[in-house]
């Protein structure tokens, strides 16, 4: 990797104190010693340059990385920051990016509510998995919470394309089948006996919001349908924009034969949810 690429990511990274403190003092070598295609899409981001038509979104998507760790590291504890520092920090591909883009957000969301949360509890006593988010909401009832970007590869250009106009034809059932194989990868770092949701990033696939509920309750009915108890619903939303970590279209389905809708209803958490 040419040296004047690193000096540059350097000097850029000034401009990111958090994120450089965040990102630790190895992270940088380490990234730029992978192939480009492997890279974190924080290094995409510091990467481009100023001539590049991409340069303005990168850089907005970097100030709201670090404006977003500033008032997180402000309001949660400790522990919970070294979690979702541990998390920015790791070589994740793109993909993994955006889901701890992901999870960044909803933190927010959290903290905006002045909703006390932990992270990475562990549920299931014999997996080796974590569950994202543990709330302790106000009304006495525990949410556990995990997150996932919905989009696939290429569903982002997609997304831009259709955000100009452009149309496209969905494939419903495709779109179903990759929620529910989203829904069946959590639902092992759950048991019956919690309060469970799984919160979809629809920010690549906004035209497929309604499509979430049918997959939930089409999941509920299919031939594996007690692999999906543990989930009591599904949070879905879209970021504010191409590089803002605010919720927005932000809904939610609930089982309908769940004892514990009532309780996800009554909770504060719910109630901003759904609020505008």
């Amino acid at each position: 990797m040419p040296h004047s690429l690193d000096s540059m990511i350097k000097t850029r990274l000034q401009s990111f104190p958090t994120l450089l403190k965040v990102l630790g003092p190895n992270w940088l070598s380490t990234q730029l010693s992978k192939k480009p295609h492997e890279w974190s899409l924080i290094t995409d981001w510091l990467a481009t340059l100023k001539a590049d038509a991409a340069y303005a979104t990168a850089d907005a998507w970097l100030v709201s990385v670090e404006g977003s760790l500033v008032l997180l590291k402000q309001h949660v504890t400790k522990p919970t920051w070294l979690q979702l520092s541990k998390k920015i920090s790791e070589h994740a591909n793109r993909e993994k990016t955006k889901g701890t883009l992901s999870e960044v957000a909803l933190a927010l969301f959290l903290v905006e509510n002045s909703l006390i949360f932990e992270m990475e509890k562990k549920l299931v006593t014999e997996s080796h998995k974590d569950v994202d988010f543990s709330i302790d909401d106000p009304t006495r009832c525990l949410l556990n919470i995990e997150v996932t970007w919905l989009g696939e590869a290429g569903s982002h250009k997609r997304a831009a394309e259709a955000a100009d106009g452009a149309a496209f034809q969905v494939d419903v059932k495709k779109v179903e089948s990759r929620i529910q194989k989203r829904l069946l990868a959590k639902a092992e770092k759950f048991t019956t006996d919690d309060i469970t949701l799984v919160a979809l990033n629809l920010t690549d696939d906004p035209g497929n919001s309604a499509t979430v509920a049918s997959a939930f309750t089409q999941a509920l009915k299919g031939g594996d349908s007690a692999a999906f108890a543990p989930i009591d619903g599904v949070i879905w939303f879209e970021l504010e924009s191409a590089a803002h970590l605010l919720l927005k279209q932000r809904h939610i389905v609930l089982r309908a034969d769940s004892a514990k809708a009532q309780t996800i209803q009554h909770s504060k958490f719910h109630q901003a949810w759904i609020s505008l």
